[in-house]
């Protein structure tokens, strides 16, 4: 499902089968909006990025995702990238091999982003080595391992400036959110970096 089924109208039945623990893999295609009806925002969207009902810019931070479903201390969640083949191949077979629920999350690009058709794969990649999207898994809830660390920091504003819906908006409020998140994110892996 896309991001308004997990974040938004699908919650009730992700964190239904989340909680009973069914052996499913469940994979949110996260395009940070409901495209399907021409760019409205979601509670996946993040802050600053116009969308057909916030031309100024959505309002508040998105929901997190990976977060809610390890409060749910399910087996296996882990956030995936197509800039990233092997990570991705690597997470969908531990999962296929897993019993119980598994979530797979998702980034991916839309033309909604306001760019050009052929850069999708430049912007998702640009969004885990500036840390929007970092690659990591969680197990059992509470187990957090980071599989990949940019070798350098590449400031937010180069994945805003790929994309026409950050146009106008001031990098410094998502860049302090980037880094709250990533910093939270390696005290929960108390460090721990290796491959999926």
């Amino acid at each position: 499902g896309g991001d308004g089924a997990f974040h938004d109208m699908g919650m009730d039945g992700f964190s239904h089968i989340a909680a009973q623990n069914f052996d499913v893999i469940a994979i949110c295609n996260d395009n940070q909006g409901y495209m399907n009806t021409g760019g409205h925002s979601s509670s996946g969207t993040p802050k600053g990025a116009k969308t057909r009902i916030t031309p100024e810019g959505h309002g508040v931070q998105p929901k997190d995702l990976m977060a809610i479903t390890a409060a749910h201390r399910v087996p296996y969640a882990a956030s995936i990238c197509a800039a990233y083949p092997d990570d991705l191949r690597a997470k969908v077979e531990k999962a296929k091999s897993i019993r119980g629920f598994k979530l797979l999350h998702l980034l991916t690009s839309c033309v909604n982003w306001l760019h050009e058709s052929d850069a999708g794969i430049k912007i998702v990649r640009t969004a885990v080595e500036s840390k929007v999207h970092p690659l990591y898994e969680v197990f059992g809830g509470h187990e957090y391992v980071i599989n990949h660390v940019p070798e350098e920091r590449v400031p937010v504003n180069d994945y805003m400036q790929q994309q026409g819906r950050f146009a106008g908006q001031d990098p410094a409020e998502f860049q302090a959110h980037v880094d709250s998140h990533w910093d939270d994110l390696w005290l929960k892996a108390r460090g721990t970096v290796r491959p999926a």
